[in-house]
């Protein structure tokens, strides 16, 4: 995403502009549902979840000073990995809207046609494959994610001990099921 922000010289006072809420954001409707979007597409709940539960598998020193350490070493770790989801998912925006929305630019509506249109727009012929490493690449980090977070709702919430391969076998299940209802209808 870095390198596509930089191929498209977006004015970063515009996006250090569009970090700052305005009254705006009450008054468009549009405008709310893309903040909330972001939002939720950076803190998503089960993330946390998973995380903290990373975090209590730490070897931390006894007493109150190493649990000080641990919070504080959790504060910065959760903090640096939020950072890097907004930073993500403002590129995606901000990418989409210098590249695609330009005036005479017709819409785009398919994944084809932006992973397509990216290396014209951007001027540089390594564009494309850059969006396709980073779209295989966000895959992956979802797949880890979600299989994860399942683990840990399942052992920690519903006291529920299943072997990795059948782990395995029931997300990936359920993703070739979700796939057929028309729930991932991106084809890369």
């Amino acid at each position: 995403m870095a390198a596509q922000m930089w191929w498209l010289q977006a004015p970063i006072a515009a996006i250090g502009q569009g970090f700052v809420p305005t009254s705006q954001i009450v008054t468009r409707p549009e405008m709310l549902y893309l903040a909330v979007g972001i939002v939720g597409a950076t803190v998503m709940p089960h993330n946390l979840y998973l995380h903290s539960s990373i975090v209590k598998t730490r070897q931390r020193d006894g007493g109150e000073a190493g649990v000080w350490r641990a919070i504080r070493y959790a504060t910065l770790d959760s903090n640096l990995a939020l950072g890097m989801a907004l930073f993500v998912n403002m590129a995606i925006l901000v990418l989409a809207a210098g590249a695609f929305h330009r005036p005479g630019q017709p819409p785009v509506s398919e994944l084809q046609d932006a992973y397509r249109l990216l290396s014209p727009l951007l001027g540089t012929t390594a564009a494309g494959a850059v969006f396709g490493i980073g779209l295989i690449a966000s895959g992956l980090s979802s797949s880890i994610t979600g299989t994860l977070a399942g683990q840990i709702v399942m052992e920690g919430f519903l006291d529920i001990r299943v072997s990795r391969g059948r782990r395995a076998l029931l997300t990936r299940g359920l993703a070739i099921f979700t796939r057929g209802r028309g729930h991932d209808r991106v084809r890369a």
